[in-house]
């Protein structure tokens, strides 16, 4: 049951930060097909990230303007 869950998020994952794996050693490595569920966490983790970095980079942005 453990190693289940963890491998659908371990696909997850992969489909959210683009990382392509293969289900066995002996695949080439692709895209994971999802499910509805599983796409819908993938996008919420992709947007966190991508948000996340919109921030920091607005942080990053204020602070050359504060000294500049």
């Amino acid at each position: 049951m453990g190693k289940s869950i963890r491998s659908k998020w371990v696909m997850v994952l992969a489909r959210a930060l683009d990382h392509r794996i293969g289900a066995r050693d002996e695949d080439p490595p692709e895209l994971p097909r999802l499910t509805v569920d599983e796409a819908m966490a993938s996008f919420w983790i992709r947007l966190f990230l991508v948000l996340a970095n919109l921030v920091t980079c607005g942080f990053v942005i204020a602070n050359i303007i504060r000294h500049w």
